[in-house]
């Protein structure tokens, strides 16, 4: 999942798919925008896969995605969820 892999700070290459109770692939364009991850779009399955082992073997574009988490900073949403109800149980 997008979050397993942000926990992990492991570049990832995904093909987000449709889900109705998620947008993943809002998550994973964002994972994209700081450099993180690549979305890359599942349509065309010749394509992709080739996309995907072009990714994989292009040594500085995976150092760059290792880089970007270096800076990343990420808190998993079911923590925060129960720090907040925690707060409101001692409030």
């Amino acid at each position: 999942t997008v979050s397993e892999v942000r926990l992990a700070k492991k570049p990832a290459f995904f093909l987000p798919g449709t889900r109705s109770q998620d947008d993943q692939r809002q998550r994973v364009v964002e994972l994209e925008r700081k450099g993180l991850a690549r979305a890359i779009d599942p349509g065309d399955v010749a394509r992709a896969a080739q996309e995907i082992a072009d990714g994989c073997l292009d040594q500085a574009l995976l150092a760059r995605m290792r880089a970007a988490y270096l800076g990343d900073v990420f808190e998993p949403g079911n923590r925060r969820a129960a720090e907040i109800i925690l707060q409101c149980a001692h409030s």
